[in-house]
């Protein structure tokens, strides 16, 4: 069985992650992706979270009637940081032999070694680094020798880019502003009647 995990603070979550998501599967056919909002995200311990709950609820929203997908409430699971060496593991256990691919963007293709126990994850997955087309991803000498090593491997692939973020997206409803187009109409239905990311609100901090 194929397994992709697709991870991330999903604050919000918008339609580039969509997007991104739905090419992926289209191309290396997953059994099954999970989605999983992190709980406590380890590399944005500035960043003030919507809450974890808002997450959840938006992401399944996001993802909904999409085949083959599955959001998680894994990470609310344990205490502490969400570090994707514990999660990949909890998803071994549960689905016993089976071939996990961890899906990232671009930019963990220089941020990787920075993760916590990164040399695991690569003992556990192949990972999977979405980038934007027409932009090489190269340098990171370190990361690709050890990923071949692992025997796991990782893949470099293009996916569509668009210009979509979730600090914009956060920047723009505060102004007053609707990112229209931006996020599936279930997601701002959700977002306008939870007042999220309003003017003052906590969790706008960039």
């Amino acid at each position: 069985m194929r397994i992709a995990f697709f991870g991330g603070s999903f604050n919000p979550p918008h339609q580039a992650h969509k997007a991104i998501l739905t090419h992926l599967m289209a191309r290396f056919q997953f059994d099954l992706t999970l989605v999983a909002p992190a709980y406590t995200p380890p590399h944005k311990k500035n960043l003030k979270q919507a809450s974890f709950e808002d997450r959840l609820a938006m992401t399944r929203l996001a993802f909904a009637n999409i085949e083959g997908i599955e959001v998680s409430d894994l990470e609310s699971r344990r205490q502490g940081p969400s570090y994707t060496v514990d999660t990949l593991a909890k998803i071994a256990q549960r689905y016993p032999d089976s071939q996990l691919y961890l899906v990232t963007g671009g930019d963990a293709y220089h941020q990787f070694c920075t993760w916590h126990r990164w040399e695991e994850i690569l003992d556990q997955a192949c990972l999977i680094i979405a980038r934007r087309p027409g932009y090489l991803l190269t340098g990171n000498l370190v990361l690709e020798e050890t990923a071949v090593k692992s025997g796991q491997g990782m893949i470099l692939t293009s996916v569509p880019q668009l210009a979509i973020s979730s600090t914009a997206i956060r920047t723009r409803i505060a102004q007053g502003d609707s990112p229209e187009g931006w996020l599936a109409d279930d997601v701002a239905g959700y977002i306008r009647a939870k007042h999220l990311y309003q003017m003052g609100d906590d969790h706008l901090e960039v």
